[in-house]
């Protein structure tokens, strides 16, 4: 009984250390990015909440990073509902949307989104890699004085040359380690394309390398849309143009049996 108890126990301690230090861990396999802070701009109106199109604009030194999320995003988020394109389309490299200070040529933006026929700007920064370290102290357990090895020594079941002193029984650990984590921390503006208003900003962080690029990119466009519906954004109900439509009958031609 009392081995059937302490091995219960030492499940249950197991089990505990892993929630206390895997709970993070489970929740970036789902998503690697997950959301920090964010704002809604409280005094937009149901015209301006409802979306018909977004231009979206990540802006990053890195072209390939740039191109990558200008094209996930947008299909993302076009398969979602939302007719998004690429940046990329509407703006040329020397096109001067960045300026001097690091702030972005508005008027330049609008005639790309109003090219784009888009009633939105989703403009995508990136601020940087942080490192977070964490300590996992580790889990011991044992030596046990009842079951001090498989079964033995001990004052119930001592020992002998099957049963003697061993790993199993005699002391159990998971070491200490150390793991380092690298995060990409960015941030969002949803801004009304006609007079640049800010409709919604967020800050992210993403956790790098656990997922190829491509898919922490997707992941991170899902969440997004997520957020963006969950906010009262609207979009607005278009018949796809996949639909198959009735074919149209000329009144004067009775129809074939």
């Amino acid at each position: 009984m009392k081995k059937l108890y302490r091995g219960l126990l030492l499940v249950l301690s197991i089990a505990g250390f892993l929630a206390l230090n895997g709970c993070t861990a489970v929740q970036e396999q789902v998503n690697p990015t997950q959301i920090n802070s964010q704002w809604l701009n409280q005094s937009v109106t149901f015209d301006q909440k409802t979306i018909t199109g977004i231009l979206v604009v990540p802006v990053s030194s890195d072209p390939t990073t740039q191109r990558l999320y200008e094209d996930i995003t947008s299909t993302t988020f076009t398969l979602n509902g939302i007719p998004s394109e690429p940046a990329y389309k509407y703006l040329s490299p020397g096109s001067g949307l960045l300026l001097q200070n690091g702030g972005l040529n508005l008027p330049i933006l609008r005639q790309a989104a109003k090219n784009a026929k888009a009633s939105d700007i989703l403009v995508i920064t990136f601020n940087g890699v942080k490192n977070q370290t964490v300590y996992n102290p580790g889990v011991t357990w044992g030596p046990d004085p009842f079951w001090g090895g498989p079964f033995g020594p001990g004052p119930f079941m001592g020992p002998g040359p099957f049963m003697g002193p061993g790993p199993m029984w005699g002391g159990w650990a998971i070491p200490p380690s150390v793991t380092t984590n690298q995060y990409l921390v960015s941030n969002i503006q949803l801004l009304l394309a006609k007079d640049y208003q800010t409709l919604w900003t967020a800050s992210f962080t993403t956790l790098l390398e656990q997922f190829s690029n491509e898919k922490t990119i997707e992941l991170y466009s899902q969440l997004l849309v997520q957020k963006l519906l969950s906010n009262g954004f609207m979009i607005p109900l278009q018949t796809p143009s996949y639909q198959i439509k009735a074919p149209v009958l000329n009144p004067g031609v009775t129809p074939a049996p």
